[in-house]
């Protein structure tokens, strides 16, 4: 796909005087999101992660960078073997890696190239790095594809209309017109997301599961109560149940657990950290109320499992 740079350049300078969104960087980086999300078949998977919680739900409250998705059929892996279950993983992998590379990003399909592609257990877990060159500063930067084949889904998923950052009548009609072939990658996108709820469980999973303890999550735990009055507290067997089937399938988030156990007693979610990463404005007091709750909930919940 070849972009005229300069227009490019001059397309998201006018957006930036139309949205909360100061940094031309992520403005910039929110187009490429919309290109992907545009132009790759997700139609066997479910969105979820940051970046669904900020298009999908929360109206861009954080910028979120990356591309979480989840194989949607989960009951189409009962009953396979885990050599079958690779095979397959390997046919799903192959054809969306195909899709990346002709859109024209800086994306290879060599599984042999980590800069481009990482798999792990078995094919069960993917991630694509697409690389692009900014027009606005030059440098090098990235977005990451990542998809979960095995995946315990408890909610209903739900299919919903991407929020767009910027829509079309905003821009006047002579712009309309001058930068369509940008325009068109704000249309409506439609995709099927996880339940708020299940977003709700699959962060606490994450927290305790990933390597690294993110205050990130933590945000977005405390925007996901203020908007829709949902707590961790309200789905414990729901967590525990996500936390079980991930560390019995994934090697790789068993051991995050038991490091994440030390963790804990020492662990303090930074509010100046998060504040740069958050567009809407939250209140530092609620945030340190919430947080303080949150950590107690996180080592209720490892010491139960472990």
């Amino acid at each position: 796909m070849k972009i005229d740079k300069d227009k490019l350049n001059e397309f998201l300078t006018l957006i930036k005087d139309k949205v909360d969104i100061t940094a031309l960087e992520l403005i910039e980086k929110d187009f490429y999101l919309n290109i992907l999300l545009s132009k790759l078949n997700f139609e066997s998977y479910v969105f979820k992660g940051g970046t669904c919680l900020a298009k999908a739900y929360l109206n861009y409250f954080r910028f979120s960078e990356d591309l979480d998705f989840t194989f949607a059929n989960q009951g189409f892996w009962k009953g396979k073997s885990t050599k079958n279950i690779k095979k397959i993983c390997k046919e799903k992998i192959d054809l969306l890696g195909e899709q990346i590379e002709k859109i024209g990003f800086d994306f290879k399909f060599d599984k042999k190239d980590t800069k481009y592609i990482m798999l792990g257990s078995n094919n069960k877990l993917v991630t694509f790095k697409v690389h692009y060159t900014s027009v606005l500063t030059g440098n090098s930067s990235f977005i990451k594809i990542q998809i979960n084949f095995l995946e315990k889904i408890i909610f209903p998923c739900q299919t919903r209309e991407l929020i767009s950052l910027i829509k079309q009548s905003q821009f006047m009609p002579e712009d309309q017109i001058y930068f369509k072939e940008f325009i068109d990658f704000y249309n409506p996108i439609k995709i099927k997301v996880y339940n708020i709820k299940e977003i709700v469980a699959e962060k606490v999973r994450s927290l305790l599961t990933r390597k690294a303890i993110k205050s990130r999550d933590a945000i977005d735990l405390l925007f996901i109560y203020n908007s829709f009055n949902i707590k961790p507290q309200d789905l414990l067997n729901e967590i525990t149940e996500k936390i079980l089937f991930s560390i019995n399938n994934y090697e790789k988030y068993r051991e995050n657990l038991i490091l994440t156990k030390d963790k804990l007693q020492n662990l303090e979610f930074q509010y100046d950290e998060v504040r740069p990463l958050v567009i809407k404005h939250f209140n530092k007091e609620n945030f340190d109320v919430y947080v303080r709750d949150l950590k107690h909930l996180l080592i209720e919940l490892v010491e139960k499992i472990i």
